[in-house]
């Protein structure tokens, strides 16, 4: 897990490490104890605060603003000065919440939704327009949903948008090997 406000997004940047700079002068000893998170590494703090073995509350996977570096950790000595140093935090427009005391957060984040949920036939009309696309795999995807609608992955949803002709077979394939595994 990181702690280096270097990988956060550039607009955070700034503002991270001029607080950094107050709680230091204020003698507070502030520390980072967390910035950018991988996915992994936010399903592993996720499975910890389940369990009850976490101190602090954490976002589930997917929808941590530390994964879109977004926000940032920072504990001070002592403990109990978070809330002035959080006073500063929102005073500069920073967002933060009593009720997880050490987190930061540029405002504004909006985590992408994880799933959008299609209909079977717009699916199918995406895909049976071409001329190339393998007729076989889209029979194969139609058989596979017995239902008229679908949650697929937000991410897979937005390239089937956004595809060219020639990406279309891949993106059908992709989307069976999914479906199947349901």
């Amino acid at each position: 897990m990181g702690a280096s406000l270097g990988s956060l997004i550039p607009e955070l940047q700034p503002f991270a490490s001029d607080l950094v700079t107050v709680a230091g002068r204020a003698g507070l000893q502030p520390r980072i104890t967390s910035t950018r998170r991988t996915h992994a590494e936010q399903q592993r703090l996720y499975n910890r605060y389940l369990a009850g073995t976490a101190q602090f509350p954490v976002a589930p996977p997917g929808r941590s603003a530390h994964e879109f570096g977004y926000a940032f950790d920072m504990v001070v000595t002592p403990m109990e000065a978070l809330e002035d140093v959080a006073q500063v935090w929102q005073a500069a427009g920073g967002v933060w919440h009593a009720s997880d005391p050490i987190h930061f957060e540029y405002p504004g984040f909006t985590p992408e939704p994880q799933f959008a949920t299609v209909s079977a036939g717009d699916l199918w009309r995406v895909f049976a327009g071409p001329e190339n696309v393998d007729m076989n795999l889209l029979e194969t995807l139609a058989t596979v949903l017995v239902t008229s609608t679908i949650s697929i992955p937000y991410e897979m949803f937005r390239s089937i948008l956004n595809a060219k002709p020639g990406d279309l077979n891949r993106l059908l394939r992709e989307l069976v090997n999914w479906a199947t595994r349901l």
